[in-house]
């Protein structure tokens, strides 16, 4: 199966494009254990449950990366989820069972009971989805590079793992994934493989490379076909292998020598081509740019562009089977589109996990739980009382797209670069907006307290806003800063503000909010603040420092704010939230040195702020690409939120002999 560009593909417009979304919103790796064999009733969840007190209890969503198609089912890679979807009614896609991997789902092959994944620099990712209600995650292999493409034939997967070329892995132990063979001579990255009798075909950056695997302890490579631009996607059917060059489209080589491979046709649909699924007479490419273009082969020497529809987001990957057409979107989930028509493909269905980036809060009015999403496209209420199943209840269309959102109790207060929205949450079935007003340009962070939204605009403006009358809110006040304004938190009439530069954290009185005033600072030299939170006297601040450090900065006199403690990371910490006497701080992967250090949730005793304790773990994903833009915590339930890789729900648990985490209570 083909891995699309987006993903692990090296090309310099890829990575740009990939950069460009994600800001828009060494050493061996570790393996993440096998499930037990016996079904556990929780048993969604396809990774090991416990790590250092702290349990995933739940995941949803994520940016739609890899599709496979049969049976009934589609496997899709959602972030860091496999997700198995019901599309016996193509109309209605359902998602039925999902494994939570360890990290972000490149591309997928299903054979058999198992679906092999190709999961990033987690390697293979064995699962076996003998029954789709509760799969399980039963093996992997570390690869030590990104693993991008992927197909099995046998008891052998074939895994193209970036700049190590393609790993042969025996599989015929599920549990026990064994490399047996490899092929590392071609240059630049490996993206995708196929494989047809004795030959596996290699989609590289510079070339098509056949390679005779008929011993797979040995293989080697019996013929080169140069591709200027790469090859971004291979299929073989019967003599041809269908190769999809990046810029110039889909070409058609006669490989039934495959020691001389002849270019018999080519056609170009797209600008983008991204990866492609054969079915019938039919090539099926998704285009990054343009969604599914439809090219006839039924004769070789000359393929003929046939039709396409536009897909929204980022067509990444395809899947094809009876007369459909599986199109895994980005952000905007699968959309299941009938091609019985070619020339005028047609949308029938989708699939949309709401798991956008910036998760407010979670509530509990009157008994029930729930967990208030922000994206693109508005707002999602999700059913947070099974962390399982994170069903979606009610859902708010809002205009500008949300970049922040507080709740403060019935209430959300979000910001998407204008203005501010105030959305009444009592009816979690029905919220509703109820009143606005302007926001600085730009507005993209925003806190709430004593009845002020503070709002800042990722540039050197804090507007003040009065929220008493929710229906009509009204700014009040405002101050520009000599340094960037990234976070803000608020309490007792201040606001804190994180500058994500060489100033730090600066303090404003606001007590008068008409005269806004700064009336103190917090630097440290190389210390970039990313996000902070308050807690009485004490302010706890997060940024990049190599590792990234926690800093607990005591303001009990505002204009002469001094260091209290600080805890140096694992890794890059990118949000903070609080509650009792803990600190619960996410931060994604970050190189040092040679080593990836896994992104993940930490959990900080700052009992006593002097010296705060780092008690508890739980790597999320190995990914240097992805990072968590939210965590919120609500009694021992910590909500963890990242626009790629999905919705987490951990679950804090006391352990028999420890005792340093609160009893949830429900």
């Amino acid at each position: 199966m083909a891995t699309p560009g987006l993903r692990c593909r090296a090309r310099p417009a890829t990575l740009l494009l990939l950069l460009l979304t994600l800001l828009a919103v060494g050493r061996r790796l570790p393996l993440v254990q096998a499930r037990p064999e016996k079904p556990n009733p929780r048993a969604s969840l396809g990774v090991a449950t416990r790590a250092e007190g702290i349990s995933l209890a739940g995941h949803l969503g994520g940016s739609s990366w890899a599709v496979f198609a049969q049976d009934g089912y589609a496997f899709v890679g959602m972030g860091a989820e496999l997700a198995i979807l019901d599309i016996s009614d193509p109309t209605q896609p359902t998602r039925v069972g999902y494994a939570v991997l360890p990290d972000i789902v490149q591309d997928v092959y299903v054979l058999g009971s198992y679906a092999y994944v190709a999961d990033g620099f987690a390697g293979l990712q064995v699962v076996r989805i003998s029954n789709p209600a509760s799969p399980l995650l039963v093996g992997g292999f570390d690869t030590m590079r990104l693993a991008c493409g992927i197909v099995a034939a046998g008891n052998i997967v074939y895994l193209a793992t970036s700049s190590s070329g393609v790993r042969l892995i025996d599989v015929s132990d599920p549990t026990a994934p064994v490399e047996i063979g490899f092929y590392d001579d071609s240059p630049g990255w490996s993206y995708d493989v196929a494989v047809a009798g004795r030959y596996a075909y290699v989609a590289g950056s510079a070339s098509l490379r056949i390679v005779d695997v008929s011993d797979p302890r040995a293989p080697f490579e019996v013929s080169v076909y140069g591709v200027p631009y790469g090859v971004q996607a291979v299929q073989v059917v019967d003599r041809y292998a269908y190769v999809l060059d990046p810029y110039k489209g889909l070409k058609v080589l006669d490989v039934s020598n495959p020691r001389t491979p002849t270019l018999v046709g080519a056609c170009d649909p797209g600008e983008r081509s991204q990866e492609l699924a054969i079915a019938g007479r039919y090539a099926y490419i998704v285009d990054s740019d343009l969604g599914l273009r439809i090219v006839d082969i039924s004769n070789p020497a000359a393929p003929a562009f046939a039709g396409y529809l536009g897909t929204p987001g980022i067509a990444m990957a395809v899947s094809a089977v009876n007369s459909l057409a599986y199109v895994a979107a980005s952000d905007a989930g699968l959309r299941a589109i009938d091609v019985a028509d070619p020339a005028a493909p047609v949308e029938v269905g989708s699939y949309v996990a709401p798991s956008g980036p910036w998760l407010g809060a979670v509530a509990a009015p009157g008994g029930a739980r729930y967990a208030y999403v922000a994206d693109g496209a508005g707002m999602q209420v999700l059913d947070a009382s099974d962390p399982i199943t994170l069903g979606q209840v009610g859902h708010l269309d809002l205009p500008g797209g949300p970049l922040d959102m507080a709740i403060d109790g019935s209430y959300a207060y979000l910001v998407d670069g204008v203005a501010l929205r105030v959305v009444d949450l009592s009816n979690p079935v029905a919220p509703a907006l109820i009143g606005s007003c302007a926001g600085p340009q730009g507005a993209g962070g925003v806190a709430v307290a004593g009845g002020y939204a503070y709002i800042v605009d990722h540039n050197t403006s804090l507007w003040i806003t009065d929220i008493s009358d929710p229906v009509q809110p009204a700014v009040v006040g405002s101050y520009t800063l000599a340094s960037r304004t990234d976070d803000v938190a608020a309490a007792s009439g201040y606001a804190y503000i994180a500058s994500n530069d060489s100033s730090g954290v600066h303090i404003i009185d606001a007590t008068d909010p008409a005269h806004p005033i700064e009336v103190g600072a917090f630097a440290i030299k190389d210390w970039y603040p990313s996000a902070l939170s308050v807690q009485g006297s004490y302010v706890y601040a997060v940024g990049f420092e190599w590792g990234g450090i926690l800093w607990v900065i005591d303001v009990s006199d505002p204009a002469a704010p001094v260091q209290a403690g600080y805890l140096d990371m694992p890794a890059g910490p990118h949000d903070v939230a609080l509650e009792g006497e803990y600190a619960f701080v996410v931060d994604s992967s970050i190189w040092i040195d040679t080593d990836l250090v896994s992104g993940g949730l930490r959990v900080v005793d700052i009992s006593s702020p002097a010296a705060p304790a780092r008690i508890a773990s739980h790597d999320l994903y190995l990914s240097q690409y992805q990072y968590p833009e939210r965590v919120v915590v609500k009694d021992g339930d910590v909500y963890v939120s990242d626009s790629t890789a999905g919705l987490y729900v951990l679950r804090l648990f006391r352990p028999t002999n420890r005792s340093f985490f609160p009893m949830v209570h429900r």
